[in-house]
């Protein structure tokens, strides 16, 4: 088999090679298909693979009805959905991302006492009720 020219085929060589290795082989269920990966690979990798299929930036994974973050590891056989920016839990994670490293950035120029994190991150939001 020559270089791989899509996702599916790349998954599939990636998948090949390592079996020639020897290496432990889990089973991945995207997009109704099963793909096999090695057992401990990151969801960031897999994510990387079909990026271009997607129409926003993938933000998170799916495995079996749970949330993953994408630095998390393959542990066994599963099912996996991508989310996105697009999609509410996705568009959210990325605003929570933006406040920690908003608060990070404060922190080292303002020193500790100027991050308070309730404040921030209801302010950041535009939902100023009370300050705690």
């Amino acid at each position: 088999m020559g270089m791989p020219e899509s996702a599916g085929d790349c998954c599939i060589y990636y998948s090949k090679t390592l079996r020639e290795r020897g290496g432990l082989m889990v089973t991945i269920k995207i997009n109704g298909k099963d793909r096999f990966y090695e057992d401990g690979v990151q969801y960031e990798l897999i994510a990387e693979q079909y990026q271009n299929e997607c129409t926003s930036q993938i933000a998170l994974v799916e495995i079996n009805g749970k949330i993953q973050e994408l630095m998390k590891r393959v542990s066994r056989d599963c099912e996996l959905k991508f989310i996105t920016y697009e999609n509410d839990i996705g568009h959210k994670t990325y605003v929570r991302s933006a406040i920690m490293l908003m608060m990070k950035a404060i922190k080292d120029v303002a020193g500790m006492e100027m991050v308070h994190p309730q404040v921030i991150g209801v302010e950041i939001l535009g939902v100023v009720q009370h300050r705690v």
